[in-house]
């Protein structure tokens, strides 16, 4: 795997060629395209306890994904910036899921939920949503792809590093997570 660095971001991409989900040409076709080819944005501050579970949530189930033949790449910040409407426009994508920590007290689990552009206004400013980059990559670029947020419940935002007892917890069902992120990004058609 390569690791890229950017601004302040770290993209993890694996070379096409050399990823097992890339498909070989069977004989007779002219060419050979990849399948299933996911791009995950996870965002949060790994220095603020649980605000960095979906950084690490992001990290462990996207091996899971990739033993499964899926390519998976993963772009790790500390914040959405309009930037990352580019990564989201890639035509190689099928589908797109966003990781991050729900500070609400009555998120009892992980959950995961559609995004839609059509629902948001463009946003300029210091916070982005992950909606509003949808936006941005549909007008700017012409591409919308699928797309999910993904939130693991977090409960201490204190300064400092691990996660709560309640969040690791939350951490341990990472395998029902990647099933539930191949399942519903593995059965859509690009928009």
């Amino acid at each position: 795997m390569k690791q890229v660095l950017r601004d302040s971001c770290c993209v993890n991409r694996e070379p096409i060629t050399n990823h097992k989900s890339r498909i070989t040409r069977p004989k007779g076709t002219r060419e050979s395209r990849i399948t299933n080819h996911l791009l995950f944005i996870a965002y949060g501050n790994t220095l603020r306890r649980d605000d960095g579970a979906g950084l690490a949530l992001a990290e462990m189930v996207r091996p899971l994904l990739c033993e499964q033949g899926l390519q998976v790449d993963l772009i790790a910040v500390q914040q959405l910036t309009p930037e990352l409407a580019l990564e989201i426009a890639d035509p190689a994508l099928n589908a797109v899921c966003f990781f991050d920590t729900a500070a609400e007290a009555h998120s009892l689990a992980i959950q995961m939920q559609r995004v839609d552009s059509q629902t948001t206004t463009p946003v300029l400013g210091h916070h982005l949503i992950p909606s509003a980059l949808l936006l941005y990559a549909r007008r700017l670029y012409g591409v919308c792809p699928p797309t999910w947020l993904v939130t693991i419940p977090g409960y201490d935002f204190e300064l400092g590093e691990g996660f709560s007892e309640k969040t690791a917890g939350h951490l341990a069902n990472v395998a029902a997570v990647a099933q539930q992120v191949a399942g519903v990004t593995g059965q859509v058609a690009r928009g």
